[in-house]
């Protein structure tokens, strides 16, 4: 696609990162839900989930705002996440909220390891 004076948002980028992303996103030409396989066109457009770094149609993706910092009051940043992904986070969230109701600090240090890597609510892991 090209802007009126004839331009791809590739030829307008000017990080190599995003001219990466860019090149990527114009390169998937279906959802990367195994399930799914929809094929990308004006009508079903690409989400790119941050997490796994791949694309996703509406149906597969959900975007959510999340809270950046542990002192923040309100969320502040939207993040699409692919539902595999987000069925991940929820699940370790879930057995980490229950490590903390139980007060047994070796049950929370085990969780808060087992979700090392993983984008869990900011509040949650404080």
């Amino acid at each position: 696609m090209k802007n009126s004076r004839g331009h791809t948002p590739l030829d307008l980028a000017t990080e190599a990162k995003t001219k990466e992303l860019i090149s990527r996103a114009t390169k998937t030409k279906l959802c990367e839900n195994k399930e799914c396989k929809s094929k990308f066109d004006f009508k079903n457009v690409r989400f790119y989930c941050e997490v796994s770094t791949k694309f996703f149609c509406k149906d597969c993706s959900r975007t959510m705002w999340v809270f950046e910092h542990h002192e923040s009051l309100e969320k502040e940043r939207p993040v699409c996440r692919s539902l595999p992904v987000l069925k991940k986070i929820e699940q370790h969230e879930t057995k980490l909220a229950a490590a903390i109701e139980s007060f047994e600090f070796g049950l929370i240090d085990n969780e808060l390891s087992a979700c090392h890597g993983i984008d869990i609510d900011a509040k949650l892991r404080k």
